[in-house]
């Protein structure tokens, strides 16, 4: 329910403008990694990925032989029944494994600046100082949460103006925002 979880935090945020809670003078915004629930052992490159489709795929064609020569069997037995189920299981597991493997080499072919991904959950990106994990961006009002996001881009950079934008979407306010405070994580050559 995230879009309803996002609805009420600008609902929340409004009522606290209107009680004079939120006076909107000076924004304050940062970031700060949080880690994912997922091993850093998990971390693959685009060689690793590479690699174990091909052995995945060889696996597959293994077992589809395997079955092939079973099938063949069977024709030959009159009164015999031969069954293949115990092969079902392994392959059906290997195309899963196959289909995440693929759904990670296409999420980092999409993005060159992504080195690794973690296939325990493709979203998290490896954040500096924590491995695996999701990089939280809150802007405040004094003392007053009022936007926050979680990305999985590894720095600031890109942050700054999403926020701002945010905060004007969550109090709505016929006086600009007369100051915005971000520290040196969100500076870019733009």
């Amino acid at each position: 329910h995230l879009e309803d979880l996002r609805e009420l935090f600008v609902q929340i945020v409004r009522i606290c403008q209107d009680k004079g809670l939120t006076p909107l003078k000076s924004v304050s915004i940062d970031g700060a990694k949080l880690s994912a629930s997922a091993s850093n052992k998990q971390l693959k490159d685009r060689d690793a990925l590479a690699k174990e489709l091909a052995d995945i795929q060889k696996q597959v064609n293994e077992m589809l032989d395997l079955a092939q020569a079973i099938d063949n069997a069977e024709d030959n037995i009159r009164d015999g029944v031969v069954s293949i189920s115990s092969a079902d299981s392994p392959l059906r597991a290997l195309e899963e494994r196959k289909q995440l493997l693929e759904e990670a080499q296409a999420k980092l072919k999409a993005d060159p600046d992504q080195k690794r991904i973690n296939l325990t959950d493709l979203d998290c990106r490896e954040q500096k100082g924590i491995g695996s994990g999701f990089n939280a961006q809150i802007a405040v009002d004094g003392a007053h949460l009022i936007a926050a996001d979680v990305v999985p881009d590894p720095n600031d950079v890109h942050q700054l103006l999403p926020m701002i934008e945010q905060v004007e979407h969550n109090i709505p306010n016929e006086a600009p925002i007369q100051n915005v405070n971000g520290d040196s994580g969100y500076a870019s050559g733009q």
